[in-house]
C-alpha cells in the first residue's frame, strides 16, 4: 500500500517547484519575509508598485488579466503578497480559471469535470465580467448584510430551468487551513480588553450563540451581521454532527461557513437575480492539510449539496486535450506541481 502524502511531502514538492520556476524565469535573487531574505518572496521591485502584472502570472492571460483590471465594476485588489510571493493563492487561482473561463470549450469543460452544480447549463456571458469574477463580494445586498467576507471567484450561470444562478468558489494552493476566526485568534489589545468573547468562543455553543448573538466578538465589537444570517436561514443547514464544544465556527471552519452565508443571503435575498447560490472549495490535489476541516463542515451541513470540493486536477483532465489550452496545461501543471495522467 503506497504511503499516504504528509502536507511536508507537499509542501517541498511544490516550493522546489515554484522556486524553480522563479529561478529559471523570473529572478534568483531574494525577497524579503518580516525582514528575512525568503527564497519564497521576489524582491521588491516586482510588487504592485513597479510592475504593471504578477510576475508568477501565466503569459497566455496577461491580456484578458488588464482587461479585467481595467473595468473598475469587475477589477479586484490584489492581496498584499499576489505579486511578490511565488505561492500565492490569488494568483494561483486567476492562472487557473481565467484560462478555462475564457475559453470556448469551458461549458464542456466544466460539465465534464464533474464538479459544477448539478444543474449547470452553461456560462452566463451576461452577467459579471464574461459570466464570473474574482474576489466576488462588493455588492449591495452584501453590504446591506454586514458580510465583510470575498469569494475568489464567482461564476454566473444558467441551470437546466434556465434560470440564473451563482456559484461561489473558495481556491487553497499551500495554506495548512481555512481562515480561523478572527475573535478567536487575535491578541490585539482590542482582544484583550475584550477577553470574555474568546473565552464564549470555546464555551458557549451553536445553540447558545444563535439565541444571544451578542456572546460573539463579530456581532457585539465587529457589528458584523453573520448571527442575523444564521438565525434566519442558517439553523437547519448547520443542523448536523459537531463533536467538539464551544462554537463550531471559531477555527477552520469560519471561512467556509461566512463563504456559505454570502451564499444564503444573495439566494434568498428577493432584491438579488440569482434563483440558486451554491458555494465550492477547490484545493491543490496533494495538500491534505484542509481535509480535517472540509469532513467536519460537511458532517455539520448534513453533507448538503449547497457546498462541494475539488480539486485543480479535475479541471485539469477535463481540458486535456482541448487545442487553445494546451500551452496553459503544461505550463500549469509544471509550475504547481500537478501529475496530469
Amino acid at each position: 500500500m503506497a504511503k499516504r502524502q504528509t502536507y511536508s511531502d507537499f509542501e517541498a514538492r511544490i516550493k522546489e517547484s515554484l522556486k524553480d520556476y522563479k529561478n529559471e524565469k523570473i529572478t534568483t535573487d531574494l525577497g524579503e519575509f518580516r525582514g528575512k531574505p525568503n527564497d519564497m518572496v521576489l524582491p521588491d521591485k516586482y510588487d504592485d508598485e513597479h510592475c504593471e502584472t504578477p510576475a508568477m502570472l501565466y503569459s497566455g492571460i496577461i491580456d484578458e488579466w488588464k482587461a479585467i483590471q481595467s473595468k473598475c465594476k469587475y477589477k479586484y485588489k490584489p492581496h498584499i503578497y499576489s505579486y511578490k510571493h511565488i505561492a500565492s493563492s490569488q494568483t494561483a487561482c486567476v492562472n487557473l480559471f481565467i484560462p478555462i473561463l475564457t475559453s470556448a470549450s469551458a461549458n464542456d469543460i466544466l460539465k465534464k469535470s464533474g464538479i459544477a452544480p448539478k444543474d449547470f447549463d452553461h456560462i452566463d456571458r451576461d452577467s459579471l465580467y464574461k459570466g464570473f469574477k474574482f474576489e466576488f463580494g462588493e455588492n449591495n445586498l452584501l453590504e446591506k448584510s454586514g458580510i465583510k467576507t470575498d469569494a475568489d471567484v464567482a461564476i454566473a450561470y444558467i441551470n437546466n430551468n434556465n434560470e440564473k444562478c451563482l456559484w461561489l468558489i473558495e481556491h487553497k494552493l499551500t495554506e495548512t487551513d481555512f481562515t480561523h476566526c478572527g475573535g478567536y485568534k487575535s491578541d490585539s489589545e482590542k482582544m484583550k480588553a475584550n477577553t470574555q468573547y474568546k473565552e464564549n468562543c470555546t464555551q458557549c455553543s451553536m445553540a447558545e450563540i444563535l439565541a444571544n448573538p451578542d456572546l460573539c466578538y463579530y456581532h457585539a465589537v465587529s457589528k458584523f451581521k453573520y448571527w442575523n444570517i444564521m438565525n434566519k436561514y442558517g439553523k437547519e443547514f448547520f443542523s448536523g454532527k459537531y463533536d467538539d464544544d464551544g462554537c463550531p465556527f471559531r477555527q477552520g471552519m469560519n471561512q467556509l461557513w461566512r463563504n456559505q452565508l454570502i451564499a444564503m443571503a444573495l439566494e434568498k435575498d428577493s432584491e438579488n437575480d440569482y434563483t440558486h447560490v451554491c458555494f465550492s472549495v477547490v484545493k491543490h490535489p496533494d495538500n491534505p492539510s484542509l481535509d480535517k476541516s472540509i469532513e467536519k463542515y460537511k458532517k455539520l451541513t448534513n453533507n448538503s449539496p449547497k457546498f462541494s470540493v475539488f480539486s485543480s486536477l479535475d479541471l485539469i483532465r477535463a481540458a486535456k486535450g482541448v487545442a487553445d489550452l494546451s500551452d496553459w496545461l503544461t505550463w500549469y501543471t509544471k509550475v504547481y506541481r500537478i501529475t496530469n495522467d
